[in-house]
C-alpha cells in the first residue's frame, strides 16, 4: 500500500523530520526512499518496517539535547573529530555548544566510519 511520508511516520511513531534527516545523514538517494509526491517507496517501507526500533532510537537521539562531548563519548570517537563535523556541516549552530534537532549522533558516527551496513543492504553501497 502506498503511503505518504506523513502517514508512514505516524505509523512508525517516528517524526517526519527524522525520516528526512535520516535519509540525508546516511547519504541515501532520495528517489530510493521517496517519490516526487512524497510517497514512501516500497524499498524504504521494507527497510523502515524491519528496522523500526533503530529509527525510533534515531528519532529520540535527533530530538535530544547533546553536546559534542556527549556525542564523542557515545560513539567512542575523539571530541575534536565530532566538533569538526558539526562545525563543517552546521556552522550556524556550532557556536552555541548544545545541539538539539538536526544533529544526529548516528549520522556523525556514520561519517566517522561507524558500521551501518544494515542500512546499505537495502539501498546498495554508500553514495558519496
Amino acid at each position: 500500500m502506498i503511503q505518504n511520508i506523513t502517514e508512514f511516520s505516524k505509523k512508525l511513531d517516528v517524526s517526519e523530520e527524522s525520516i528526512k534527516q535520516f535519509i540525508q545523514d546516511f547519504n541515501l538517494e532520495i528517489t530510493d526512499c521517496l517519490s516526487p509526491n512524497l510517497n514512501i517507496t516500497q524499498n524504504f517501507e521494507k527497510f523502515a518496517t524491519e528496522n523500526q526500533e533503530f529509527l525510533k532510537k534515531y528519532d529520540e537521539d535527533l530530538n535530544k539535547e547533546k553536546t559534542a562531548d556527549d556525542i564523542s563519548k557515545k560513539i567512542h570517537q575523539p571530541k575534536e573529530k565530532v566538533e569538526e563535523i558539526i562545525q563543517n556541516q552546521f556552522p550556524n549552530i556550532y557556536d552555541n555548544g548544545i545541539y538539539k534537532s538536526s544533529i544526529s549522533t548516528f549520522g556523525i558516527d556514520n561519517q566517522l566510519g561507524g558500521n551501518y551496513q544494515f542500512v546499505y543492504n537495502y539501498f546498495g553501497d554508500k553514495t558519496e
